[in-house]
């Protein structure tokens, strides 16, 4: 099958031509409710969940506390991001014109449920799960590395 969008350029191109300036902006909304959600939840669910980790290795922080940490960040994120995530896709993939089928992301995540059940909002979750439990674990190692070389030694 061919590929309809291959290149960045050529998406946009593609994007401009065939949906006009508004077809760049679809799905804006979920997709800033997601990281909006996601940005306010990671250091909290890192703050606590280290905190616990530490209380039960006898007050002591070892290094490998920041990657399961940042694995916990990743997954409780993706895991309440996901519907989120499903309604931004279903938004940009929708058509144009008369060919449009939703018309807000309240519209979307209605009928999706509605045609798919529930579940529809876990779709693809798995990999989500994967690629961003994995990052999320790189990202506070080095967060907590860098934090540790740049606080001032007693």
């Amino acid at each position: 099958a061919d590929q309809k969008y291959t290149t960045w350029a050529s998406s946009l191109r593609l994007i401009l031509q065939e949906q006009g300036i508004r077809g760049l902006w679809k799905g804006l909304a979920p997709t800033l409710g997601r990281n909006a959600m996601a940005s306010g939840m990671r250091f909290v669910i890192y703050d606590k969940s280290m905190k616990a980790l530490q209380a039960w290795n006898a007050g002591q922080r070892a290094p490998w506390h920041s990657v399961v940490c940042g694995a916990i960040v990743g997954g409780v994120t993706t895991v309440f991001n996901n519907p989120l995530d499903v309604i931004k896709s279903l938004m940009q993939a929708d058509g144009n014109g008369a060919e449009r089928k939703y018309t807000s992301s309240t519209q979307c995540l209605r009928l999706a449920v509605q045609e798919s059940g529930p579940m529809v909002l876990m779709r693809g979750l798995a990999p989500r799960l994967w690629k961003i439990t994995t990052g999320q674990a790189v990202i506070f190692t080095v967060y907590d590395q860098c934090m540790h070389l740049l606080s001032p030694k007693p």
